[in-house]
């Protein structure tokens, strides 16, 4: 029995030095940059670090980032850390990790430092994107940034006519208003500059339309494409195409398969931003066939109906007696004010449209507009402009034709 007991008792101590002894972890480690200045912030990740005997979730880092044998920073389950260095040197930054055992490991990589300062990134956002004189015009460069320097020490100066005259002193203001008074288009330029010197510019232009009819925006944010809308009389109209949807190519046939899929001015998937989209009637209603219907219109918007065309055309000055009328003599002069750097703030380019046949035409000379009204034989009331004709085309179109879509407000 004594005998049994004493193996017994080996047989444990065995066991237990087996456990106790087990494996180290394996610490490993990036870093980002790099390679930088004393302005750069790096990041270091220890996720590439594992245990034989254990899950990568049980371990716990610790950084030492100077090499001068001090951690600065406690034991935590969190394998990521971010430090900048104070002076241009070469740093041995150690990492050094452990297990629920009680097992510690280290590994260490050099950092060297350089004195170049790289310059801040420019962005800055023209809302509305389109505006009307008087309008009050938000320029706002908040999410500039840098990765070597907060916020608060960019400073910011603005070009707001493209003269190459700085028009503001440099400044930590990061949104300023501004109304423009002539029609027509401003290059804006943002200088940003950080405490050491270095700088980066930015240019964006802005259409200011030659109308004091209130202007606006909108966010459409199933894409965070920024629309600018006009009210016309009691209407509030988008200033801009309807851009939303996948681009297809001109050979694709759209399919009532909940997707928008839109084509471009001579396949080209860059005049959808140019241009605005060219949709068919069925697939920009997403195949409901409802007048006034939301179709691919942002939420809150939808497809006008020939009477809200009407209702913008009376509002414009039609000739009541001419407003049913149909064809390119009815309202003869109204097409100046539709028309970009027109009186209204609709501001409509003559963008051209796509035949049935798959033929895009008429670029430069006219455009073509859906409403969501359709007659028993399956047309469609549109409504066209042209440099031809200084009256509104009010007619019907099948619906196989690819043409513009304005939204209107609910």
């Amino acid at each position: 029995m004594k005998a049994l007991t004493a193996i017994g008792f080996v047989i444990c101590l065995v066991f237990t030095a087996c456990i106790k002894e087990g494996q180290a972890p394996v610490p490993d480690f990036t870093f980002f940059p790099e390679s930088g200045s004393r302005f750069n912030i790096f990041y270091f990740d220890a996720s590439l670090s594992f245990d034989p005997d254990n899950s990568v979730y049980s371990l716990k880092y610790r950084w030492d980032f100077n090499g001068d044998g001090i951690f600065d920073t406690d034991f935590s389950n969190i394998p990521t850390a971010s430090y900048k260095f104070p002076e241009i040197k070469c740093y041995q930054v150690n990492l050094e990790i452990s297990d629920p055992e009680g097992h510690v490991s280290e590994n260490s990589k050099q950092i060297c430092l350089n004195n170049n300062n790289n310059a801040p990134f420019p962005a800055f956002a023209i809302v509305p994107p389109i505006a009307s004189l008087g309008t009050e015009v938000r320029l706002d460069a908040s999410r500039c940034f840098d990765y070597e320097e907060v916020p608060e020490k960019l400073l910011i100066r603005w070009d707001f006519n493209g003269d190459k005259n700085w028009d503001t002193e440099f400044s930590n203001q990061k949104i300023v208003l501004r109304q423009f008074n002539q029609p027509g288009y401003y290059s804006i330029s943002m200088e940003i500059i950080d405490s050491d010197g270095a700088s980066a510019e930015l240019t964006k232009v802005l259409e200011v339309a030659n109308t004091y009819n209130r202007y606006d925006y909108i966010t459409d944010f199933r894409d965070g494409k920024v629309y600018g809308i006009v009210e016309i009389g009691k209407q509030w109209i988008m200033a801009q195409n309807l851009i939303y949807g996948t681009f297809v190519k001109n050979y694709i046939t759209p399919l009532n398969n909940g997707i928008c899929e839109v084509f471009a001015y001579q396949d080209e998937e860059e005049n959808l931003n140019n241009f605005g989209g060219l949709y068919l009637w069925d697939e920009v209603l997403d195949y409901t066939d409802q007048e006034g219907g939301k179709g691919f219109c942002p939420e809150g918007w939808h497809l006008p109906s020939d009477q809200e065309w009407k209702e913008l055309e009376i509002s414009l000055g039609i000739e009541y007696n001419l407003v049913d009328s149909i064809g390119w003599e009815r309202g003869l002069g109204l097409a100046s004010q539709l028309l970009k750097n027109g009186l209204s703030g609709f501001e409509a380019g003559l963008w051209g449209f796509r035949y049935p046949y798959r033929i895009f035409s008429d670029y430069g000379s006219e455009t073509h507009f859906w409403s969501s009204t359709m007659e028993e034989d399956g047309s469609v009331w549109v409504r066209g402009l042209s440099n031809w004709s200084t009256g509104v085309f009010r007619g019907r179109m099948r619906n196989n034709y690819a043409l513009a879509v304005r939204c209107f407000k609910d």
